[in-house]
């Protein structure tokens, strides 16, 4: 096929710079176009581009994608693949007025099934569907067998690229033996963590409890190098709290700060510089989700928005070489900023966010749920925001503070929607919301047996709006496809179609025994 010759005139250079922002379905299409345009978007280098392109988007790991090992067709296959999987659940959702039993049930295509032979103390699957992260202790059979003190165990799983099928066994188990002792209750908080400034390696927080109280922070780098990957201890912190019987209830990271909960006391820890900043925070509602940014701690409540600057609390620090003494709570502290809640703080209920959406912008569902007299024909009302630092729009936000602009944090309405209480009953423990493709997942009592159930939101205009009134001229209705599988919220990355689920229990002997032993059921809902 012949090219107009204006085509050719814009050197390739520039057509990649223009095709590595673009839609991967873009970039195929326009090598359709003419035969110039056929060899730029059949580079390489182009797809390496829209790799990091599609991380970034996605907030996925990077080292999930090994381009260097992978042929152009897989890199293609695996940078459209969140595109696919979209378009796969909007091909087979059904309306929530559909009856459940005629609702599509999306089966896996491939499984893998891992044994960890320990008591899993963590698990999560890495953003980007390839690496999965446990934490475990050994099992009391297996110290009464072998013998051994008892200690905490890290593992890296690579499970394969997206794109590739899932193979019988991991392509990779690594294991970093000793990285902690294991406490009388085996209390582990954990989390995992993308460095945006080296995205080639994970951290992860870890806090234990010891059988005097005392809780031990430590971090961890893993970078997923071939043919084993490294670990590396970067920090470690001993607290005692003798005020309170309160421990570490979460660890939150992000670049080289970490966030320790101890009920209503927040402790800012920068490990790089070996301080930390104690906050005794003034929110006395439930707490559903804490985000962690280079400079602020935000809260989101049923009372409302809460923020504190970091930056401004620097005098404050103190050192934790020696370790973080809490003898007494300390003065009080307000947030910086305050945001009251558009929503009834009673009549509402907010999901929990599950890990991988924990920075600004941040999206979350608020849901009006009746309750009392619950009746199965009645229609729940569902609400999405996004908390982000206020931008010039012509879509104002609900809510913007008075406080000066590196302060400034707002709430914008994205849309509105319409839930059916016959099919989702929103509770604390039953309903997530998963980053990469703003789904939510929820577990459904049919006929005596539960159900996994995947929404996703399709708003449309119900009225004509003026440009003031924005995105309240929005509505939308909840459509699901079931998941007639163990329960996907534990972790699930939507990028790549994978899901990371512990269970089932399988009844198998062991030395010689009968018993039963946890697996890691690993699943992939696309060829």
């Amino acid at each position: 096929m012949s090219q107009p010759e204006h085509i050719e005139n814009v050197p390739a250079e520039i057509w990649t710079k223009i095709l590595v922002e673009a839609e991967p379905f873009v970039v195929l299409s326009v090598g359709r176009t003419c035969r110039y345009l056929r060899d730029i978007t059949s580079s390489k280098d182009l797809w390496r581009g829209l790799v990091d392109t599609m991380c970034a988007k996605h907030d996925l790991f990077r080292p999930s994608y090994p381009v260097e090992d992978m042929s152009l067709v897989q890199i293609q296959r695996a940078t459209v693949r969140p595109y696919l999987f979209a378009r796969q659940l909007q091909h087979r959702g059904a309306s929530f007025d559909t009856p459940i039993a005629e609702v599509n049930s999306l089966e896996p295509v491939s499984r893998q099934i891992i044994w960890p032979q320990r008591h899993i103390l963590f698990s999560q699957l890495v953003p980007g569907g390839r690496f999965g992260v446990f934490i475990y202790s050994m099992s009391a059979e297996t110290l009464a067998t072998f013998g051994g003190a008892p200690s905490i165990s890290m593992e890296l799983v690579d499970l394969g690229p997206p794109g590739l099928p899932l193979s019988s066994e991991p392509a990779l188990r690594y294991i970093h033996p000793n990285i902690g002792s294991v406490t009388h209750d085996k209390r582990v908080v954990a989390s995992i963590s993308i460095n945006s400034q080296n995205p080639d390696t994970l951290r992860v927080g870890l806090a234990t409890v010891r059988t005097d109280r005392s809780c031990v922070a430590s971090i961890f780098a893993i970078t997923p190098t071939h043919p084993a990957p490294s670990f590396e201890k970067l920090a470690s912190v001993t607290i005692m709290n003798r005020f309170s019987t309160e421990i570490v209830r979460s660890v939150l990271v992000h670049g080289d700060r970490a966030l320790l909960i101890l009920g209503n006391v927040f402790i800012a820890w920068s490990f790089a510089e070996e301080t930390c900043i104690v906050i005794h925070h003034n929110v006395t509602s439930t707490i559903f989700q804490t985000i962690l940014t280079d400079d602020e701690i935000v809260c989101i409540a049923a009372s409302g928005v809460y923020l504190w600057t970091l930056s401004d609390k620097q005098s404050e620090s103190i050192p934790t070489s020696k370790g973080v003494f809490l003898e007494s709570l300390p003065p009080l502290r307000s947030s910086d900023t305050t945001i009251q809640p558009p929503w009834d703080r009673v009549a509402y209920h907010i999901p929990v966010t599950m890990p991988g959406n924990d920075k600004l912008p941040f999206t979350f569902d608020v849901f009006l749920v009746p309750r009392t007299g619950v009746n199965v024909d009645e229609v729940a009302n569902g609400r999405r925001y996004t908390l982000r630092k206020p931008q010039k729009t012509n879509h104002g936000p609900i809510v913007r503070t008075t406080q000066p602009p590196a302060r400034e944090i707002a709430l914008y309405l994205e849309h509105s929607y319409e839930v059916p209480l016959g099919y989702l009953i929103p509770s604390a423990s039953t309903l997530c919301l998963h980053p990469g493709l703003s789904t939510l997942s929820a577990r459904l009592n049919a006929s005596g047996t539960y159900v996994d159930l995947l929404y996703w939101i399709q708003p449309r205009i119900i009225a004509d709006t003026e440009p003031q009134e924005g995105v309240e001229g929005y509505t939308g209705t909840m459509q699901f496809v079931t998941f007639r599988r163990k329960l996907l919220q534990l972790s699930w990355c939507p990028a790549s179609s994978r899901s990371f689920n512990p269970g089932p229990y399988i009844h198998i002997g062991r030395l010689g025994a009968p018993g039963t032993q946890a697996a890691i059921e690993v699943s992939d809902y696309m060829t």
